[in-house]
């Protein structure tokens, strides 16, 4: 595993021992655990259910995939991002060697991409820190302790972060093969990030060729998009003044409600859009980076095409570009 995997400040407190063989009294409690976990993370309960799982785990003397795996899941839904990592981090290493590490590595991947929008900017991370206080339920694990961690963490430069992503989705498709389509694009996604746009295109083409004729997401296809005009846009400023190009500081959106089952259960969050905002002010190409629950993302993409937003504007005329937005509901709240 290379370092950059291996980042110190992932240790945090979960208690993650390695351990002898289970026992049969042991297994039988972990299973259970399991069980209670997962019928609350279908409830969308998931701070709820992040104790039967270290339980679970604790049970299996830190060294159950199933627990962890689960534990990073529920981690990565109230964006608890230090603890997702940690969580996916000891999924890798206890599934070294089988045919389960190459989605240890996808997880793991995911939740440093994740935790690189929370250091996108002070928005950003304020968004990330309220929905991770009301909705994980952070009282019970310590208040201080995890605004601690998650300060350290997401006040890193956003590469630190994303670096590790990209190391890890790429050993996730060295271990899977061509079988790996929707790990390109969280690769290609990630180079974006990265501005490395010339590597994100080429990661594309790559799985549209091995994709052939089969159907894809329209994720890769929207990213694809955003490619172009930004590098389009690129080549129009170079040479040109800083100031030359300016974007809206603030884009007005229509307001997101999120639906019945969502406002019954509490659930909301913060989204993380990308689109591509032409002359004219309408949004295309919108692409979520995260992904929620009971309808939220539809909402959000649907609010985001529904508005009418200050174009960029080049030396004042107004040009195609690409805009990156945070969209936050807060459930019943």
């Amino acid at each position: 595993m290379t370092k950059a995997l291996r980042y110190s400040c992932l240790a945090l407190a979960l208690t993650l021992g390695l351990g002898s063989p289970l026992a049969a009294a042991a297994s039988t409690k972990e299973a259970k655990l399991i069980k209670r976990a997962t019928r609350l993370m279908e409830q969308h309960k998931y701070s709820q259910a992040v104790l039967p799982l270290i339980d679970a785990n604790t049970a299996a003397e830190g060294r159950s995939p199933e627990a962890l795996d689960l534990l990073a899941r529920c981690y990565l839904e109230f964006a608890n991002f230090p603890a997702a990592i940690a969580a996916a981090h000891a999924l890798v290493g206890v599934t070294e060697g089988s045919d389960r590490q190459a989605a240890a590595y996808e997880l793991l991947g995911t939740a440093w991409f994740q935790s690189s929008l929370a250091a996108a900017s002070e928005e950003s991370q304020q968004a990330i820190l309220v929905e991770s206080l009301l909705f994980g339920n952070m009282q019970s694990v310590g208040h201080q302790r995890y605004m601690d961690r998650a300060l350290q963490l997401y006040q890193l430069p956003r590469g630190e972060l994303l670096e590790p992503a990209r190391l890890a989705f790429e050993k996730a498709i060295e271990l899977r093969g061509t079988n790996s389509l929707h790990l390109r694009y969280q690769l290609a996604e990630t180079l974006t990030s990265l501005e490395r746009f010339d590597e994100a295109a080429a990661v594309l083409e790559e799985l549209f060729a091995l994709a052939g004729d089969s159907d894809l997401s329209r994720g890769p296809r929207e990213l694809q998009c955003y490619l172009k005009v930004t590098m389009d846009l690129q080549g129009q400023t170079a040479g040109l003044a800083d100031d030359a190009l300016v974007r809206p500081d603030v884009v007005r959106v229509k307001k997101m409600r999120p639906g019945k089952e969502a406002m019954i259960r509490s659930v909301g969050g913060v989204e993380f859009l990308v689109a591509v905002v032409d002359e004219r002010g309408t949004a295309t190409c919108i692409r979520p980076l995260r992904g929620r629950p009971l309808g939220i993302t539809d909402l959000a993409i649907k609010s985001l095409q529904g508005s009418k937003i200050e174009p960029a504007r080049l030396n004042g005329t107004p040009v195609a570009a690409g805009y990156h937005v945070i969209m936050t509901t807060l459930g019943s709240s």
